[in-house]
């Protein structure tokens, strides 16, 4: 009886652990599992429309869609064809009035033309009726700074000036001035708007003193009017460190390392190419979002 109970023990113990065994795996060398090509094509199309908003301000067409994957998949997506793209969704006419929107509503609260013709048409009037010589001048001096604005897409679209004109020239009217009331404000929004810090009391001091027309050293650059205060400030090493930084924020929505402004700093400052600029960020893994 007792050794028929063990069997019988036994037995269910060796079925219990027979149903437990683990099950075995056969490894085989060199046998990777194949890419994800999906994930890969997400971020292809993910990288060209946040391109063509990043750029153009909108999504792109189904026909820009298109013409982007054949660009970038031609060789998945190496730096060479996302320059490539790039350079195609810069071309289109409305880079240029996209950039132009950002000046104006950093600098002039979104400013247009409408705006600078209202301004034009009151100093005309004014000009008019008015036989005060000086303010005859003065008034020709800022309807002149008001249809340089007003010229600003033309001249852009014919090449003959670049970024840092449009941005004086949005800095150099009486809509600026109008925003930024009295020289020390004028000085400070400068500063702000394009170094993105306050100015020292020296400097203060110095730009104030130069844009009423002393003659004063802004940036070891010697001065007497606010027209020399303009081309001193936006031809400085500062101003280029701040144009880096401006364009990181707005695509990567960080600031640069030391390393990303230096390296840039030096090929913007060489080549005043504001697009190129641009493009060294755009085409970034961090921006694509392989990183």
């Amino acid at each position: 009886m007792y050794n028929f109970k063990c069997n019988i023990l036994f037995f269910f113990l060796f079925v219990f652990f027979a149903g437990c065994e683990k099950d075995t795996f056969e490894y085989i060398d060199n046998n990777e599992a194949p890419p994800d090509e999906t994930i890969e094509h997400v971020i292809i199309e993910n990288y060209i429309i946040k391109l063509y908003i990043s750029v153009l301000g909108r999504q792109p067409t189904e026909e820009e869609f298109n013409e982007g994957l054949m660009i970038i998949e031609s060789n998945d997506l190496s730096i060479n064809n996302r320059g490539k793209l790039v350079d195609v969704v810069m071309a289109n006419e409305e880079y240029l009035y996209n950039e132009y929107k950002h000046v104006r509503s950093d600098l002039l609260n979104g400013a247009d033309t409408a705006d600078f013709t209202f301004w034009i048409k009151v100093y005309e009037n004014i000009k008019t009726s008015s036989s005060d010589e000086r303010q005859i001048d003065f008034l020709t001096a800022e309807i002149e700074k008001l249809e340089d604005c007003q010229k600003i897409i033309p001249d852009l679209e014919s090449d003959s000036i670049d970024f840092s004109e449009v941005q004086r020239r949005c800095c150099f009217n009486t809509i600026y001035d109008g925003i930024n009331m009295g020289t020390e404000n004028f000085v400070v929004s400068m500063y702000q708007n394009f170094l993105f810090r306050y100015p020292t009391i020296d400097e203060l001091e110095s730009a104030s003193r130069m844009v009423d027309q002393y003659e004063s050293i802004v940036f070891f650059e010697l001065g007497r009017s606010k027209e020399d205060f303009l081309s001193i400030f936006l031809s400085s090493d500062e101003y280029y460190e701040g144009q880096i930084r401006r364009i990181y924020n707005r695509f990567l929505f960080r600031e640069p390392n030391t390393a990303e402004l230096n390296d840039l700093r030096i090929l913007f400052t060489k080549n005043k190419d504001y697009k190129e600029m641009q493009k060294q960020i755009l085409i970034q893994d961090e921006y694509v979002g392989i990183q």
